[in-house]
């Protein structure tokens, strides 16, 4: 937020500056023009991040990464982390290799710690529904919610 305001605060004194000597200050003209796309950037960023629209996106993004990310996975969730076996390869994470995660209506994300989304969890590929909760309270036992 201190970026958001720092922007707004740039663009407004090289606003004046550009109003009060209209011409004669192109420096801060392009100076506004650049506080403005920073702001903008921020604004993106945040939207990006905060939003359940943006949160799917960004999964539809990692889903996309790669061949292997769209074929059939099995997630193992247990006490001691996350197991995914694609074909007939396993990775093991550790609840420590996560730095939180974020449930929407359809799935759950895990984040690595700077922030990336690692792989989701689909609620709908659970073999029986009520394993989702369950899911839920371990996953939230283990990680902080973002």
């Amino acid at each position: 937020m201190r970026n958001a305001a720092s922007s707004v605060l740039v663009m407004a004194l090289f606003g004046a500056i550009e109003t009060a000597a209209p011409g004669k200050a192109p420096v801060a003209v392009l100076i506004l023009f650049l506080s403005a796309g920073l702001l903008m950037k921020y604004i993106r960023t945040v939207v990006l991040l905060s939003t359940h629209w943006g949160v799917r996106r960004t999964a539809q993004k990692v889903g996309g990464r790669s061949e292997e990310a769209n074929q059939v996975h099995e997630a193992t969730v247990a006490e001691d982390g996350v197991t995914v076996r694609v074909n007939k390869k396993a990775c093991s994470y550790a609840w420590e290799a996560f730095g939180g995660f974020v449930e929407t209506e359809r799935q759950f994300i895990l984040w690595d710690p700077s922030g990336e989304p690692v792989f989701s969890l689909p609620k709908r590929g659970f073999a029986d529904p009520s394993l989702v909760p369950v899911c839920g309270r371990l996953v939230a036992e283990r990680l902080t919610a973002a």
